[in-house]
């Protein structure tokens, strides 16, 4: 038997509250990750290594379940790394890569 409608929309609304609160974490946690890749970059091109290590990508990658989440993991852990050879090769880019675009603290 379907729910009433008040009663879906309520569950809805809910679900929506608990995913903004979700992404609103997963933000923070992202530009903290991507700091600290940036962070990496450069002690990295400091001591004349290179930033891609396809090696740690993998091993860090294989970590996370098959599937969709490993899918998008990888693609934060290559986007992270692209910002860190980003700020490595042009460092006077003027702005933070994991700052907010509407300048705010993001917290």
């Amino acid at each position: 038997m379907p729910l009433p409608v008040l009663i879906l929309d309520a569950q809805v609304e809910e679900a929506r509250r608990d995913l903004d609160a979700i992404d609103a974490a997963i933000v923070s946690l992202l530009r903290i990750r991507l700091r600290k890749s940036i962070a990496i970059a450069h002690r990295k091109a400091a001591l004349g290594v290179a930033v891609y290590d396809p090696e740690r990508e993998r091993v860090i990658v294989e970590r996370v379940e098959a599937g969709a989440v490993r899918d998008l993991y990888g693609g934060l852990v290559a986007g992270c790394r692209a910002a860190g050879e980003a700020a490595v090769s042009s460092p006077v880019d003027g702005g933070d890569p994991s700052a907010p675009a509407d300048g705010s603290q993001g917290r």
